[in-house]
């Protein structure tokens, strides 16, 4: 009977874990005013003598194990939109409104120049009408089940107004 309880509550106790499978993560929306409460800076700045282009420079989280992508869309979208992960995870087939996905070398890469693998940051240039509908999205490649922050970078958000 003892045995029997304790394989039902065994049972019982896979089942719930399933069912609750990654619960712990949440969306985090990047912005000047949320970076320092999430420990992410992200610094945009105009390059001198060239007309409307930004260097944006962005943190590796390799301590997390999580890669970055660039993600433009054909317009701007409102933070809640921001939240990339079911695209990222081939959950959804296609997003209309999203026009480039471009996986940003990890820190791990075999294929990273030296000075990249020793970097603990992204460096990118954009042209402002890019940079101003397009997102650093930040997550785990693949579905993970211990959850954790993943986080869009509204890059737009980081121009003088």
């Amino acid at each position: 009977m003892k045995k029997a309880i304790l394989i039902s509550i065994f049972i019982m106790t896979s089942l719930f874990a399933n069912i609750t499978y990654a619960t712990f993560s949440q969306f985090v929306h990047i912005t000047p005013l949320t970076e320092k409460k999430y420990a992410i800076e992200v610094k945009v700045t105009r390059i001198e003598n060239q007309e409307n282009k930004y260097k944006i420079r962005v943190p590796l989280l390799s301590d997390d194990h999580k890669h970055v992508w660039l993600i433009t869309c054909k317009n701007a979208i409102a933070p809640e939109q921001q939240d990339f992960r079911n695209y990222i995870w081939s959950l959804q087939e296609e997003n209309r409104n999203i026009v480039l996905k471009t996986h940003l070398m990890p820190e791990e890469s075999l294929y990273a120049p030296p000075d990249l693998k020793k970097s603990k940051y992204i460096e990118l240039i954009l042209d402002k009408n890019i940079l101003m509908r397009s997102y650093i999205y930040i997550d785990f490649p693949p579905v993970v089940s211990d959850g954790g922050f993943y986080y869009s970078i509204d890059l737009s958000t980081y121009l003088e107004k």
